[in-house]
């Protein structure tokens, strides 16, 4: 029997159930990442490592690093070709630790310090 995989997202945004997460440049916005050369803008980044990896994104600015992050972490489904981010797997060596795909649909939301479901 083969095991369904499962991905999360982390983000800064506040997204609901059904909503569908798409890329910045999909948005019309611009890059939110200027200055990190590994982030593309026109990607939607998932991981099967849901403390690990998502996590990082959920926080905002101004957060308290004693606090831990104040953006969700959202398990979603991901909607177009599966695509190994390519950027990760050079720079971690961990082929599997990211992936991008067009967009995303929101699944389930989750607090990124507890990852217990927010009903909301």
């Amino acid at each position: 029997m083969s095991r369904v995989e499962e991905f999360y997202h982390g983000s800064p945004e506040n997204f609901k159930p059904g909503d569908v997460i798409k890329s910045p440049a999909a948005r019309g916005e611009p890059n939110p990442r200027p200055d990190n050369p590994y982030y593309k803008h026109d990607r939607v980044y998932v991981t099967p490592h849901h403390l690990i990896t998502a996590r990082i994104y959920a926080w905002k600015p101004g957060d308290n690093p004693d606090k831990g992050p104040s953006g969700n972490i959202y398990k979603v489904k991901p909607v177009g070709q599966k695509r190994h981010d390519e950027e990760a797997i050079r720079r971690h060596r961990i082929p599997g630790i990211s992936y991008h795909f067009r967009e995303a649909v929101v699944l389930s939301k989750h607090d990124p310090n507890t990852m217990e479901e927010i009903k909301d």
